[in-house]
């Protein structure tokens, strides 16, 4: 079971990035399953979605859907970087492979 905590930093933070980086050697285990415990409060959901990554797998994770009906996804890449949702691309904090790519 992983209980994740909603972060209050940006992925591109040190904090944040830290964040990141400790779900991420989590994550890497072997296990049969996971459990994740997203109860933790409100947060940044970018951070959040890079340090769910190795579970999400690369492709698009989850949209905003705006009142004139525009949509904008975003996904999340290969090396665990994030891009679309209406910002710049956010960049892998580890420096290293997502996990199970």
């Amino acid at each position: 079971m992983l209980t994740l905590p909603h972060p209050h930093w940006d992925p591109e933070d040190r904090l944040g990035a830290r964040y990141v980086g400790l779900a991420w050697e989590v994550l890497s285990q072997p296990a049969c399953g996971w459990i994740v415990d997203l109860r933790g409060g409100g947060g940044n959901a970018w951070t959040l979605l890079m340090a769910l990554g190795p579970l999400l797998g690369e492709g698009p994770s989850f949209g905003f859907r705006y009142r004139e009906g525009r949509t904008d996804t975003v996904s999340i890449q290969q090396d665990g970087s994030l891009t679309g949702g209406g910002r710049p691309p956010v960049p892998s904090p580890t420096n290293a492979r997502m996990p199970g790519t």
